[in-house]
């Protein structure tokens, strides 16, 4: 279904809101709805399913928010405490903790009014009971009195679910202070609902009403599909669910299908001021794209910062994290930039620390966020004047998003990306996706600041090596560009981007594989002075000499041993020559030698057979010589004892012959 949305007040909603909840919006400063706004929350206040397409920076957050916390004032009773009316599940932990400290606002004057409420009626209760004491009320009078005294304070309590912490401490808050909506990402808050569940066989969604998926198409490319059917199937089938994202791609659609039943599609687009055509982009927000080349980039960048951070917050988007750190420490060394305020945040800073940081910027008047795309999407930093992309993003998708930091809700906002000449044709790849911009001329005439950083990096080895590590990282991004017809690898010159990375030298990677570029490419410095560059921390510095000499005297070890096993062949090899030469000056000689030899050999062989032959004739008449005196002292004792005797002596002397005769 399709139709236009007229905005307006937020008292022409046809479901009245309660007081505290307009409260809550006229001190937030939100004097009219968005068109967002206005279309969705009339058809969640009516129990409608809702598959919301918008660009960023609409009041998507409000749009869900307040029917939730309307739903739950307008029931007939009060929820325990851990009773689950609704979820919120979130792409990212920041994404969140924004959601919730939204949340919180309603929620924080909702107990207000309350408590205000409670002292109020106490009040009317006193009086009442003196009129009592004074005179008879008639019936219907002290009915309506002992409603009011029935009358419960109404709390809604909401719990965060975003990981980083022990799941038994978020059991321990969910039974201790309740949660009636929960706010979380899909992994964690599945392994809540799962245990919930466990820990209470009885447990029942029973006052379940709303789940809420933000950033569908995100969650779904974040390969989030896992733990979000596993929410789906954990959740009763009578709900009301709603899908908010930027793009309705066909994993969301497909989504909707599975998690919905008959959901109204709300698709709220802008159009241009002149032209009048659809665009993707808020009309207050102006646009723009620079050509410059990437080694001309960071002089460029310094000179804008020069002209816009004392009066503006700023947000700089890079490929990597690890071109942040490296960013982030050259920008607040150069001189001219030196005491502005600066921050970062990418993926592998800590949680703690990205929370931190997050809420520094937000509260700042003016300053410099760097940042990959962990603060493209979904993040509501209040007043953003400008966001830059020093580098393209990976993915085509993330440009909107971007941009959509700034420009939020009505405010007027300024965007520029940087290009090289080879990377011209993304401007119109851009304006076909309904992303209009127009042409920012380079500013003549900059200051070269290459030559400090090179210094700065000479100076401190740290910034040397990250400047390093973040080249080798943007290559490799770069190289994964989801749209390579445009951003051709090939054509990168990796030259001229480490002159504009204000490199010392290049790194080695299997990228480049240029060889004469490698040959020729110098920053100026040599090889033995770059080698020498020290940490300015002395105990890295002092990890790293005796690394370098434990790395040297290996080294030194290593080129004796193989020059060793050199002179060794060496040796060998001149032995075998000296031999071979030996044996053509003499070869008679050497002849003559051997047949000797043998000769000899043979004699002692026949002389040691001749002596085991005497040896043997020795010792075989030595025995025969003994058996003829046993022999002879037989016969003498033969004739003393008997004929009987002698007959069994001569049966041993034929014995003995017979052995005699074996021998």
């Amino acid at each position: 279904m399709t139709s236009k949305v007229d905005t307006g007040g937020w008292n022409k909603l046809e479901n009245k809101l309660s007081d505290s909840t307009l409260n809550t919006i006229n001190r937030l400063g939100f004097k009219s709805m968005s068109p967002v706004q206005s279309a969705v929350i009339p058809l969640f206040m009516s129990n409608k399913d809702v598959l919301v397409e918008a660009c960023t920076g609409s009041g998507k957050t409000l749009a869900f928010v307040i029917p939730i916390i309307e739903k739950i004032l307008k029931r007939e009773t009060n929820l325990k405490k851990t009773d689950i009316a609704s979820i919120i599940i979130s792409p990212t932990r920041e994404l969140a903790i924004q959601i919730q400290q939204v949340l919180l606002e309603f929620l924080n004057d909702l107990n207000r009014i309350d408590d205000q409420n409670d002292l109020e009626n106490i009040k009317t209760l006193e009086d009442e009971l003196l009129e009592e004491q004074e005179e008879e009320e008639n019936e219907k009078e002290e009915e309506e009195i002992e409603k009011k005294k029935k009358k419960k304070k109404i709390e809604i309590s909401s719990l965060l679910l975003i990981g980083g912490t022990d799941i038994y401490q978020d059991l321990v808050n969910y039974k201790n202070y309740g949660g009636n909506i929960l706010i979380g990402t899909p992994g964690r808050t599945d392994e809540f609902l799962t245990r919930v569940v466990r820990n209470d066989q009885q447990f029942k969604f029973k006052e379940f009403e709303m789940l809420i998926l933000d950033e569908a198409d995100r969650l779904l490319d974040m390969g989030f599909h896992l733990p979000i059917n596993s929410i789906l199937l954990k959740l009763p089938k009578q709900r009301r669910t709603g899908l908010f994202s930027a793009t309705q791609t066909s994993e969301v659609k497909e989504l909707a299908r599975t998690g919905m039943r008959n959901p109204f599609k709300v698709s709220v687009s802008v159009k241009h001021i002149e032209t009048h055509e659809d665009q993707s982009i808020p009309t207050t927000l102006d646009n723009r794209y620079m050509i410059v080349p990437v080694e001309e980039r960071l002089n460029q960048l310094v000179h804008f910062l020069l002209n816009h951070i004392d009066k503006n917050k700023i947000i700089i988007y890079f490929l990597t994290c690890s071109t942040v750190d490296y960013f982030f420490k050259i920008l607040q060394s150069v001189k001219v930039l030196s005491g502005k305020p600066f921050f970062s945040l990418h993926g592998k800073a800590p949680h703690s620390q990205r929370i931190k940081v997050f809420d520094s910027f937000s509260q700042a008047t003016n300053g410099c966020l760097l940042s990959t795309d962990l603060a493209a999407r979904g993040l509501d930093i209040p007043n953003v004047d400008w966001v830059l992309q020093y580098d393209s993003p990976q993915d085509p998708k993330a440009f909107v998003h971007r941009i959509g930091r700034t420009a939020r809700m009505g405010r007027d906002g300024n965007a520029l990306i940087f290009l090289s000449p080879e990377e011209d044709s993304y401007i119109e790849f851009l304006k076909i996706k309904k992303v209009p911009l127009v042409e920012m001329v380079k500013a003549e005439n900059v200051t070269n600041v290459l030559p400090e950083i090179k210094k700065i990096s000479f100076n401190d080895r740290e910034i040397m090596e990250k400047g390093v590590i973040a080249m080798v990282s943007h290559v490799r991004g770069y190289k994964e560009h989801l749209c390579p017809y445009i951003f051709v690898f090939h054509r990168l010159n990796i030259g001229l981007l480490a002159t504009g990375f204000g490199l010392l030298y290049l790194p080695r990677m299997p990228e480049i594989r240029d060889k004469t570029l490698i040959a020729e490419w110098t920053s100026g410095y040599t090889k033995d002075q770059i080698l020498k560059i020290a940490y300015k921390e002395k105990k890295k510095e002092k990890q790293r000499l005796e690394k370098v000499n434990k790395i040297k005297l290996k080294k030194e070890k290593d080129a004796k041993e193989r020059q060793d096993a050199i002179n060794e062949k060496k040796r060998k090899l001149e032995q075998q020559e000296a031999d071979k030469l030996l044996q053509k000056q003499q070869p008679k000689q050497s002849s003559i030698e051997i047949q000797l030899k043998k000769q000899e050999e043979k004699k002692k062989q026949e002389q040691e057979s001749i002596n085991e032959i005497l040896h043997e004739t020795q010792a075989f008449k030595k025995a025969r010589k003994s058996k003829q005196q046993k022999k002879d002292k037989s016969s003498r004792f033969s004739d003393l004892m008997g004929s009987d005797t002698e007959q069994n002596n001569n049966e041993d002397e034929e014995d003995e012959e017979e052995e005699d005769e074996d021998n």
